[in-house]
């Protein structure tokens, strides 16, 4: 880099790559500190204030899909018995808490809450760890035509990911508005829980509420919530075993696409293998192999003309070559690859063929969780799996069905198979 050419970069004439940032740095001995800062504002100035945090964003959905719960403080053993406004947050934390513990398997609990409201949330993922009580919740996405990118939607979807994967008889609805403007801060008591004979009410900051305890009014209350949302729309489809996936996949890939990108943490055997290699895998005992493998030819089929992209980690292709397995191999349907064919499908996949993308990223710019796949297509479809480790005998498909979700997730994965240098994203 010579002092003219270096003139016109640092006045913003010309494009200053990455290479060229960090030797500049090292010149000037920059800290730690003042080389991130660096770093960050470098990637700004590549993607754009709005782009940039929306991808962060998606990194954050993406690496901490599944949150743990957050500490919180309560009273222990607070009565139930008779209705009391709860002045403070301690009060009304206690509330929630003991009111969820009454769940079971079989009760009805209903919620008009946001799920950054983190205590409830934090409730909710304690109470999945005994029971699955069949929850609905209603929550208000941001209308994404008014706002200047999606990052209120992506953190409120990730934690309801979070929730859903942990209990499939938690259905969620959603309506839209415009989430920054201060109308529920003038709303007595806009977000509720009931349960049985049993209701809380709950301020617009989280801090107070009131306990209600008359069956008359909880079931006034539910009846207006079963109105409201009746009339929102479905946030997932939860699909529960593998083959049922499978279906819904082609279903989305026949109602037409032009391009499918995949992301896990292996490589994507299933769509970069063929027919023969399906044939030695799928296990035998497997009462419906013939349809499976079927299925699996037409869907090969379908993607002969269609551009395909697979994303994953450099530490997930060595563990296929380990193992045998990838993230998309349920081990209900699938047996491990044998070794030789293990070896050939991964020099298959280091060359990018017509059409196809195999890409793989260190694990420090995207930490992809093992138990993570996501497949999005050009027609407004995405599918995130998950296999949650708390629950090791299930997993779970979701069908996220809200636009916006779809459009930032599209937006980071077309960013990761366009650039070269992945450290200018992350």
């Amino acid at each position: 880099m010579n002092k003219g050419s270096l003139s016109h970069k640092l006045k913003g004439e010309r494009e200053l790559s990455r290479k060229e940032l960090d030797t500049i740095l090292n010149v000037l001995q920059c800290t730690s500190a003042e080389r991130k800062e660096a770093l960050r504002l470098f990637k700004i100035h590549k993607l754009g204030e709005v782009k940039y945090d929306e991808l962060i964003c998606m990194k954050n959905y993406i690496e901490n899909f599944v949150e743990e719960r957050i500490p919180f403080i309560y009273e222990k053993n607070v009565s139930l018995d008779y209705s009391i406004h709860l002045s403070n947050e301690k009060m009304l934390n206690s509330y929630i808490f003991e009111l969820l513990k009454k769940a079971e398997d079989n009760s009805q609990v209903n919620i008009i809450c946001q799920s950054d409201y983190q205590v409830l949330s934090s409730v909710l993922i304690h109470l999945y760890s005994r029971v699955a009580p069949r929850v609905k919740q209603l929550v208000c996405l941001n209308n994404s035509g008014k706002s200047e990118n999606n990052t209120y939607n992506i953190r409120l979807i990730k934690t309801l990911n979070n929730l859903v994967a942990r209990n499939y008889k938690h259905h969620v609805r959603y309506y839209y508005d415009d989430t920054s403007s201060h109308l529920n801060s003038y709303t007595f008591y806009p977000y509720m829980i009931t349960l049985n004979d049993m209701a809380i009410m709950i301020s617009s900051d989280y801090k107070q509420g009131v306990f209600i305890k008359d069956l008359n009014i909880v079931n006034g209350i539910n009846s207006q919530f079963d109105t409201i949302f009746n009339q929102s729309n479905d946030l997932f489809e939860v699909i529960e075993n593998d083959f049922e996936y499978m279906k819904q996949c082609v279903m989305f890939e026949s109602a037409g696409f032009e391009e499918m990108f995949a992301l896990q943490y292996h490589p994507c055997t299933i769509l970069n293998g063929n027919p023969f290699l399906a044939d030695v895998v799928i296990k035998e005992e497997m009462p419906l192999r013939n349809e499976i493998l079927e299925m699996y030819k037409n869907r090969l089929k379908m993607y002969k003309n269609k551009k395909q992209c697979f994303i994953y980690c450099d530490e997930g292709m060595d563990d296929f070559l380990k193992n045998g397995l990838t993230t998309d191999m349920s081990t209900e349907i699938f047996k491990p690859v044998p070794d030789v064919d293990r070896k050939n499908l991964a020099i298959r996949m280091q060359i990018n063929r017509e059409n196809v993308i195999n890409k793989s990223i260190p694990a420090t710019s995207l930490n992809i969780p093992k138990e993570l796949t996501i497949m999005c297509y050009d027609n407004d479809r995405i599918i995130v799996g998950y296999k949650h480790p708390d629950f090791h005998n299930s997993g779970v498909r979701l069908i996220t069905k809200e636009r916006s979700i779809y459009k930032s997730m599209l937006l980071l994965l077309k960013h990761l198979r366009d650039e070269n240098e992945i450290g200018v994203i992350f």
